[in-house]
Formats: structure tokens, sequence, C-alpha cells
């Protein structure tokens, strides 16, 4: 969810760094403080644009990063790497799907 939300800061941020000034303008800002921010956004559009896009990517890859691994069956978590802190190994997913007709060569 989280990542959806910076994904579209990221556009939005894009979408000042391109048409700034005439957003600007559409929507009737003067403000000479914004208006300076804005033009020298302008002006480097292909720098801000690189950096933003890795800048971006930086922060969502860390926010997805959480290592979690669940396995769930109708609805019912069966094993959960959060909770045991270790990760799945071949021996505990054949205890874990054998039950359920499951079988691994």
């Amino acid at each position: 969810m989280l990542a959806n939300i910076l994904q579209i800061v990221f556009y939005c941020f894009l979408a000042v760094v391109m048409f700034g000034e005439a957003m600007c303008q559409m929507l009737g800002i003067t403000n000479p403080t914004i208006m300076d921010a804005v033009k020298g956004l302008n002006e480097g559009k292909i720098m801000y644009s690189i950096a933003g896009f890795f800048i971006f990517a930086q922060i969502s890859t860390s926010l997805r990063a959480t290592e979690a691994f669940e396995i769930t069956i109708n609805d019912e978590l069966v094993y959960s790497k959060l909770e045991t802190g270790k990760h799945v190994d071949g021996h505990t997913l054949t205890e874990i799907f054998e039950p359920y007709g499951v079988t691994f060569m």
C-alpha cells in the first residue's frame, strides 16, 4: 500500500518537473517562491527526473524488503518466516503440504 502511494508521489513529482510552469499558470499560482522552484526544476528536468527515479526506486525497494515469507492454505496461515525467524526448508515444506496430498520429488 505504501509503495503504491510512493509511486503516485513519484508520478506527481515527474509531472511537476516536466509541466510545472504550465500547471502553475493553469491553477493560477503566482507565488514567486513556488514559481522559482518550479522553474529551477524545469530547467534541469532530465537531471531531476533521473535523480527522482533512483531515489524513489531505492525507497520503494526498501519498503518492500521485509523478507516476509508466509504460506497460507484455505485462508489459514500454516507457516510464517516473520513468526519463526527462519527461512523454510525442504523438510518443513514436505511436512506442511503432505497432509494435502502434495509431494515433492
